[in-house]
């Protein structure tokens, strides 16, 4: 959400002067009250369903936030309280209650190997809330204009006299296409968007995957992600068939403190650094039909990213597809084949941002 301040008003149905959806808070003397559900900017939303409606196109979504439930007393000064597990705790001796010295230097060492025999990791810590205590509230919010091209000049116009709307834009998607890790430690892929699901491999830091997906689970949005195959001795051989791809779920972002698990290879203006030349085809394949070439220096704007044969390859604004950089860990044979300008950690680079 990248509306001004308050947010989004969430309405009942498509139509944004239905009635607003109501959530349970608790006002400044503690009582129980109803109010409008507004999802503050900055929050990460999943759009369910779109339609197009008064000018806007306007996204279903289901909002989650952890369940208040009223305290027993009286219906006057009903005080909300967080519903929580109470687990027995066994009484410790004196001893037992002594604190026990240790290293900070032991105590990371041993957090860090619990983390590696459990298959967790610190930015997969789960400290959500349980669904047992989650409320749901669905509803209907703006995402954009229906007609993105018309003039701001009529925006004020369209907006009317007593909108609770700004002039837009209200939303933005996250982006798919090319990620790399980020995360020092590596993130776990795990088998579905559920964060306690089985881990299927560990993705080390610098690691590219192609983002196909996103969801939101809880204070975290997840991304279902396509990861190419390490590239191992004799992989250039003629007649040997290609590794597949594999499938999986990881963290992208902590949607609590904005730290993120993965950055996108970037967008937009993109320079030619290959001394031979950048090739343009016009599909995604490395063997696609050639439509022309980039001399080094030549400017390109780059709208989306995609991995294909151990590359990173960019669709761009005229039409075409070049490769942008060759991945990590491709044989030395095929760099040399590929040309491109050498990096410091033997990759290859066809284009910079």
């Amino acid at each position: 959400i990248i509306c001004s301040s308050p947010g989004l008003l969430v309405s009942t149905t498509v139509h944004r002067r239905s009635t607003p959806v109501k959530r349970t808070v608790r006002d400044i003397n503690n009582n129980f009250v109803k109010k409008d559900l507004v999802i503050a900017p900055g929050s990460y939303v999943e759009i369910l369903e779109t339609q197009v409606h008064g000018g806007r196109v306007r996204g279903r979504i289901v909002w989650e936030e952890e369940y208040l439930e009223c305290s027993e007393g009286g219906s006057s000064g009903k005080k909300l309280r967080r519903k929580k597990k109470k687990n027995k705790k066994k009484k410790k001796s004196l001893l037992e209650k002594r604190p026990k010295r240790k290293s900070k230097m032991f105590q990371r060492g041993r957090a860090k190997k619990k983390m590696e025999d459990d298959g967790t990791h610190e930015d997969e810590d789960d400290d959500s809330v349980s669904d047992e205590n989650m409320v749901k509230y669905s509803g209907w919010i703006s995402v954009q204009w229906a007609d993105e091209e018309e003039e701001d000049g009529n925006v004020a116009a369209r907006l009317g006299s007593g909108s609770d709307e700004d002039a837009g834009p209200w939303t933005e998607p996250i982006p798919l296409g090319v990620y790399r890790i980020s995360f020092g430690a590596g993130l776990p892929l795990r088998e579905t968007p559920e964060r306690d699901s089985a881990v299927l491999d560990k993705l080390e830091r610098g690691r590219c995957v192609e983002v196909v997906e996103t969801t939101v689970k809880g204070d975290r949005v997840r991304a279902r992600c396509l990861v190419p195959p390490l590239s191992q001795e004799g992989d250039d051989q003629p007649g040997k068939k290609p590794a597949r791809f594999q499938s999986g779920w990881i963290s992208l972002l902590n949607a609590l403190t904005g730290a993120s698990g993965a950055s996108p290879v970037p967008l937009g203006a993109y320079v030619a650094v290959a001394e031979g030349g950048c090739v343009i085809t016009e599909g995604g394949r490395l063997d696609s039909k050639e439509k022309g070439t980039l001399n080094p220096g030549s400017c390109i704007e780059v709208v989306a990213t995609r991995i294909e044969e151990g590359t990173v390859r960019g669709l761009i604004a005229a039409g075409g597809h070049v490769t942008l950089f060759v991945l990590n860990g491709v044989s030395t044979n095929r760099l040399a084949a590929m040309g491109g300008t050498k990096n410091p950690d033997g990759g290859r680079m066809f284009a910079m941002p």
